[in-house]
């Protein structure tokens, strides 16, 4: 008689589910990392946070040299992580030239920076493809308002100021826990208008050709596809 298996603690625990997919995220600031976090929680959705640093420069090129060192994983993943590079305007005229220059000069940059031949570099330009940018302009509280305004909210009217200042101070009087320097973290339970706030960025985006194009709007919201996604929406 074949000896029984005894059943470790693990057995009876509840397995855990599969998530849909998962987002490999790198952000210029802790505010879209809980965000995302907060709205993923509960929907299949898994959020890692790769890395933080203010500079949009730095996060990009660190997207990159992370998709070299796991190029053989995400061939493997079936598509399942989204690489998104997620950061906003916040009046970085400077920064954002030089984030234009990078993307523009990419795979050539990254291939210099991650010290890899020549004769390898068309083998990653597909997984260079999957890195997206969700660039938001003129700051991240921008897309707060929209979700708690919708479709009728002021943000949408042409004459809503576009000063990233007045927008976070209006922010913190509409979100009173939201403080920009303090506790800069969104309510997402107030947020409930995503779905108008990314048809209105959608129309957004098709006046420009994408990422660096898009650095040329007065508001832009790149951020709205991976919502959707996130809220099943796609």
């Amino acid at each position: 008689m074949a000896k029984r298996k005894t059943k470790s603690l693990a057995d009876f625990l509840p397995r855990r589910k599969e998530a849909r997919f998962i987002v490999q995220l790198f952000a210029e600031g802790e505010t879209e990392v809980q965000y995302l976090m907060d709205i993923a929680r509960g929907r299949d959705v898994r959020v890692n946070h790769v890395c933080v640093v203010s500079s949009p420069v730095l996060l990009l090129s660190r997207a990159f040299r992370w998709v070299v060192e796991n190029a053989s994983m995400l061939r493997k993943d079936g598509g399942r992580n989204r690489i998104w590079v997620i950061f906003d305007d916040d009046d970085k005229v400077v920064d954002m030239n030089a984030v234009a220059e990078m993307w523009a000069k990419c795979p050539e940059l990254c291939m210099k920076e991650c010290k890899i031949r020549d004769r390898n570099r068309c083998r990653y330009n597909d997984l260079f493809q999957r890195i997206k940018i969700g660039y938001v302009k003129p700051c991240i509280e921008l897309w707060a308002l929209m979700c708690m305004d919708g479709v009728k909210g002021p943000v949408f009217d042409e004459k809503y100021p576009v000063d990233r200042h007045k927008i976070q101070s209006i922010l913190h009087k509409r979100m009173r826990t939201y403080v920009h320097d303090g506790h800069p973290y969104f309510d997402v339970a107030k947020m409930t208008g995503w779905f108008e706030a990314c048809k209105q960025a959608d129309l957004w985006s098709k006046s420009y050709a994408g990422f660096p194009d898009c650095l040329n709007a007065t508001r832009y919201a790149g951020i709205y596809p991976l919502v959707k996604e996130i809220y099943g929406q796609v």
